[in-house]
């Protein structure tokens, strides 16, 4: 009996463990059909983004602002450049139109109305690529 618990403690340790290691549970679905983007959208921040993950900024809402990587390693952003007016944004079920996109300072650059889709990615020279959709 005496191992029996030390088999418990093991077993709950174990599945603390695989608990931290798990990723984020999924929220949205993104598909970018011309651009070849399709990916998961889980909940998260700056850790979860230098994952590789495509992340919903959570205190931005009712708007759905996603932000990811678009390095030369193969960020899930990395096609996002050629973003252009008229492409077509799904994220689940609802599909919107690129209406604009702007290079803009990392804080504080944004001049214009943003859609109620916002992707996000930086740039090499420190600004942020904001694609916005409607």
């Amino acid at each position: 009996m005496r191992n029996l618990g030390a088999v418990l403690a093991a077993l709950v340790a174990l599945t603390v463990g695989f608990a931290a290691c798990a990723p984020p549970p999924t929220v949205h679905h993104l598909d970018y059909d011309r651009l070849g983007i399709h990916s998961a959208v889980v909940i998260g921040g700056q850790a979860q983004i230098d994952e590789g993950l495509v992340v919903q900024v959570p205190w931005l809402e009712p708007r759905i602002w996603l932000a990811a990587h678009a390095n030369a390693a193969g960020g899930p952003f990395h096609a996002l450049l050629a973003a252009r007016a008229g492409d077509r944004v799904c994220v689940d079920q609802r599909c919107y139109q690129v209406t604009f996109t702007a290079a803009v300072p990392a804080v504080g650059g944004v001049t214009r109305v943003l859609g109620p889709l916002v992707l996000q990615t930086s740039l090499p020279d420190n600004r942020r690529l904001l694609v916005s959709c409607n």
